[in-house]
């Protein structure tokens, strides 16, 4: 870690009725290598734990009081850590045993709605047990959801600069 930390404190944010949440990863996202975070929040910000873990953050949480928090999330030193989907069915091969890719998806120029649509749809045009590779410019968390519900698995994480998120999805079996 270079030690810099940026500020962000979202209690106005909060206190308006804002959700939070897209202004947290513009930050993230704009955040050098080795750079952490530290936010001011009116709530113990649970959920944000295992977001931020998944991006490659350890965090430190102090209560203020009167409810308020403040986290700092600290990069961890390990940039090639993988996010990697919850082992869904026993039997399940870990991503080194997967075959190789039979599509590469450049996304990086799409907005994220464009970048889920195009994954969802090549899931959806491959069989079961092939992989498709994809480059964007943030991890794609609101994916995450609809992947695990179809059987699919992934892995991915940041390239070394933070500049964008490499992922690897395994199609899985369509539901019943």
């Amino acid at each position: 870690m270079n030690g810099i930390m940026k500020e962000l404190d979202l209690r106005p944010l909060l206190r308006s009725g804002i959700e939070p949440f897209p202004a947290i990863m513009e930050t993230v996202a704009s955040l050098a290598p080795g750079e952490g975070l530290t936010i001011m929040t009116t709530f113990r910000p649970v959920p944000l734990f295992n977001v931020m873990a998944r991006r490659g953050f350890d965090h430190l949480e102090k209560e203020l009081g009167n409810g308020e928090w403040e986290v700092q999330f600290i990069p961890h030193k390990k940039s090639e850590e993988l996010s990697v989907s919850p082992t869904l069915v026993h039997d399940a091969a870990e991503p080194e045993a997967w075959p190789d890719p039979s599509e590469y998806l450049d996304l990086v120029e799409l907005a994220p709605p464009l970048q889920i649509k195009r994954l969802t749809e090549a899931t959806k045009s491959h069989p079961p047990g092939s992989v498709i590779f994809a480059v964007m410019q943030q991890e794609p968390v609101f994916l995450y959801a609809d992947l695990m519900s179809n059987g699919h698995q992934w892995a991915g994480n940041f390239d070394e600069g933070r500049t964008a998120f490499r992922m690897f999805i395994r199609v899985g079996m369509p539901p019943n």
